[in-house]
């Protein structure tokens, strides 16, 4: 019996199913969601995921729990705003500039055409962050949290973009302590305009409030 070679079209289209199973087992493997208020610096060490916090473990993870959450690649971006003028452009290394401090860190991931129960596309811009324990880094970690959220509301409001939502989803019992202080901003009357499409708590919230959505 002779068998026909496959060809490379054909190759492709194995590799890619190959791919896609492989990706389905993994996001099946992915450990459950856990509320923020429980994630400890002793509970993230014990996380098989964890590799001491040199590999980008969380922001991986966090990552792979959009995905499995939204059924969506959510690829890295290099997008940025501007705090000074609400700009919002790709931007690699703002640093190599005169006003590179004028620049917001990137966000770490961005899903288009997502539609929503209402039938529309959107875009989705997400911030990952797991802060765990207290102590000053981690305080100055979600400042900066707060100040990336407060251009986004700005940004919100300067281009009136219904259809764009800005995810920052902070795990971490650090996080959840500080809940208040972003309460507090998405409180502020200049920003109840807005505030719906700035999204700012943990992943199990956010699996609530996307399955609402979309």
């Amino acid at each position: 019996m002779t068998h026909t070679p496959l060809s490379h079209s054909h190759h492709a289209i194995i590799l890619d199913i190959l791919n896609k199973v492989i990706d389905n087992i993994a996001r099946e493997q992915l450990p459950l969601l856990v509320p923020s208020n429980l994630q400890t610096k002793d509970w993230r060490k014990e996380q098989p995921w964890w590799k001491g916090g040199k590999k980008n473990e969380c922001e991986l993870l966090q990552r792979m729990q959009v995905e499995q959450i939204t059924g969506k690649p959510c690829p890295k971006t290099t997008l940025r705003i501007n705090k000074r003028t609400f700009q919002m452009k790709e931007l690699s290394n703002p640093l190599t500039r005169s006003d590179g401090f004028d620049w917001t860190e990137d966000f770490d991931g961005e899903q288009k055409n997502c539609v929503g129960k209402n039938k529309l596309n959107y875009r989705l811009l997400y911030n990952f962050k797991m802060v765990c324990d207290a102590g000053g880094a981690q305080t100055r970690t979600l400042r900066e949290v707060h100040s990336f959220a407060e251009s986004q509301l700005q940004l919100s409001i300067r281009e009136n973009n219904e259809t764009t939502y800005f995810i920052n989803i902070l795990d971490g019992d650090q996080s959840h302590l500080r809940k208040t202080q972003f309460s507090h901003l998405l409180a502020l009357p200049e920003y109840a305009g807005v505030k719906e499409k700035v999204f700012i708590d943990d992943m199990c919230a956010f699996k609530s409030w996307y399955e609402t959505r979309f």
